[in-house]
């Protein structure tokens, strides 16, 4: 059995490439929402696999220059992507419960059984890149990275969750003194005769 990575240790080891893989999710999600069998309404048994190509195009792509690091390696029956040659993360379309949605093969329960070597994955440690569509399919709830022990989910990470510290920019303001209340003129009223501006506003009330 692989000594397998922690979740710490993954953080760490996909931080340098989290946006280029939220981004190649996003845009294989836009293409198939562009593609045929979506503009018909053909969900079922067609979205799976056009996802998955949309994925392997676009990231094959997006991993090029980058490639002694990460990029996309097919393992047939599997197909993902090597990241620094220590994780391998298998794409797949997942439910809410982020269970994804394939029949129980002997490969894929190979893949989720850590203690049954693939002598092509030997060294990986092995997690599922998992996208999940609302229920009208019009967009993507969750992108997730996953690490599976045959039928128990032992943790997760949420790339769309790391994403929002990046994307929200909070611009910083200096404090700024307080207006007066009221023209110039009712200021200078009020430094010469001392008048209350809070009585003043009390005795207009209801007039």
């Amino acid at each position: 059995m692989n000594e397998e990575h922690s979740k710490e240790e993954v953080e760490q080891i996909i931080k340098p490439f989290e946006e280029d893989i939220r981004s190649v999710v996003f845009d294989a999600w836009e293409m198939w929402r562009e593609s045929f069998h979506a503009s018909h309404s053909l969900w079922n048994g067609t979205m799976g696999n056009d996802m998955c190509n949309f994925f392997l195009n676009v990231a094959t792509r997006k991993f090029h220059s980058n490639s002694a690091h990460i990029k996309v390696h097919t393992k047939r029956p599997y197909v993902g992507i090597y990241v620094e040659g220590q994780l391998y993360m298998r794409f797949k379309m997942g439910k809410r419960s982020l269970r994804t949605s394939n029949y129980q093969t002997t490969s894929a329960k190979a893949f989720h059984d850590k203690t049954m070597p693939i002598e092509a994955l030997a060294g990986m440690t092995r997690l599922e890149l998992v996208y999940v569509p609302s229920s009208d399919k019009l967009d993507l709830e969750n992108i997730m990275i996953v690490c599976r022990d045959k039928d128990r989910i032992a943790w997760t990470i949420d790339l769309l969750a790391r994403a929002q510290p990046e994307q929200t920019i909070i611009e910083f303001k200096p404090p700024q003194p307080p207006k007066p209340q009221g023209t110039a003129a009712a200021s200078v009223i009020k430094k010469k005769g001392g008048t209350d501006d809070r009585k003043q506003h009390s005795a207009g009330e209801g007039e």
